[in-house]
């Protein structure tokens, strides 16, 4: 049977739902920071910012040089949480088959829809209309003509979706939406479509949609990874698509499999069903006023994002069990690099020790303009005693802090 998978994806999410308490703000270019100085970082912005190219990553100083009337606001998670809560709760009336994957973003498995269950409101409103708009599929080729009624549902539903977001919860909150046949496609889907759009991925267009495709286009591909594909003569997705596999895997192992199966239209990794919208990571990012190699300034700042890191993790009483860091570099291109530690980490040396290795182990090539640290893998800590470890007295130590 061909999946259904749905990706949900909401636009401009933070700086939108700002918009939406605040009616005062719509329509204006609003930016959400990490803290409100002048070198804070913009972790959200307004399509109305966007537009004025003020975007994610910017120190508040430089969006003020660009457009000194930016309204900013400091991020509040808790109203982001309760606005999530409320959309969640609408994509649980179409399927128990729900994954959050972040607290702006969803899939839905459709695969077992059952048409019968479409043909009233689940709000016990309004009777769905019989007829639909026909739905687009694909993007920048108008409107198509799609032939499978499962694709054809899922685009009922999708349309039904965004009309509920902004009936029940705010009529300023949008989403863009992805509908494909496995949940990596549907994700790529759903970053294709564009703003309040809605993209379906079948099978009939995917080479096509591949060819218009660059690889860091794809989701799980970057830099380093689209490096490696280009010295293969791999260009663009399709390249990948019809590339020999075991040549993929012979030079990227166990990854090249998976980027193969994921252009292939091959599930690696289905819906993960859950209702819980606990961060899955927790980390911070900061923008360098002084863009520097200094390597003993720049271990200084991310010494001090461990601290933050390990403290909201102590705070949480959570464990990690990976870590990732990145820095970018004045010039185009950074480094991005992850590793699953070898005990759960909490503490900032610990914290800091790892993401001392993974950044600067190797010379830096550019000054650096942004450095970020984040942990995943969150667990509740165990107090199971190791006859190796200084767990305990560690755990002690930093809560003392």
């Amino acid at each position: 049977m061909q999946k259904i998978i749905m990706h949900i994806d909401m636009n401009s999410y933070f700086a939108s739902v700002e918009q939406q308490a605040n009616p005062f703000l719509r329509g204006v270019p609003v930016a959400v920071c990490a803290y409100l100085s002048p070198r804070g970082c913009i972790v959200a912005s307004s399509t109305e910012a966007k537009i004025l190219g003020i975007k994610t990553g910017m120190r508040v100083a430089d969006a003020q040089k660009i457009f000194p009337k930016t309204i900013f606001l400091e991020n509040e998670p808790a109203k982001y949480r309760s606005v999530t809560k409320k959309i969640f709760s609408i994509f649980s009336d179409y399927t128990d088959h729900m994954e959050p994957y972040s607290i702006d973003e969803a899939f839905l498995d459709l695969t077992n829809f059952s048409p019968l269950s479409f043909n009233s409101s689940p709000t016990g409103g309004e009777e769905r209309p019989n007829k639909l708009p026909r739905p687009f599929v694909g993007e920048g080729w108008g409107e198509g003509k799609i032939n499978n009624n499962d694709f054809q549902s899922a685009h009922a539903i999708a349309l039904e979706i965004k009309q509920r977001i902004q009936k029940e919860v705010g009529e300023w909150l949008k989403c863009s939406i992805g509908i494909s046949y496995t949940r990596w496609l549907a994700k790529f889907a759903g970053d294709r479509a564009e703003k309040n759009t809605i993209f379906i991925l079948t099978p009939e267009i995917l080479e096509k949609t591949l060819s218009c495709a660059k690889l860091t286009d794809a989701w799980g591909i970057g830099s380093r990874i689209g490096y490696h594909l280009n010295q293969m003569g791999i260009r663009t997705l399709l390249d990948l698509k019809r590339h020999p596999v075991q040549n993929l895997m012979q030079a990227l192992g166990k990854m090249g499999y998976f980027l193969w199966a994921n252009v292939n239209g091959i599930e690696i990794e289905g819906v993960k069903c859950g209702w819980d919208i606990a961060p899955k990571s927790i980390g911070h990012s900061y923008c360098i006023p002084n863009k520097t190699t200094d390597l003993k300034y720049l271990r200084a700042i991310l010494m001090k994002l461990c601290e933050k890191t390990g403290q909201r993790l102590r705070n949480k009483s959570l464990e990690a069990k990976n870590i990732s860091a990145g820095l970018s570099y004045v010039s185009e291109g950074g480094r991005y690099k992850s590793m699953k530690t070898p005990e759960h980490i909490f503490d900032t040396p610990s914290i800091f020790r790892y993401a001392n290795s993974l950044l600067f182990s190797n010379p830096l090539t550019d000054r650096v303009k942004m450095l970020a640290i984040s942990v995943s893998g969150l667990i509740e800590p165990t107090n199971q005693l190791s006859f190796f470890s200084n767990t305990i007295t560690k755990k002690n130590l930093a809560r003392a802090c």
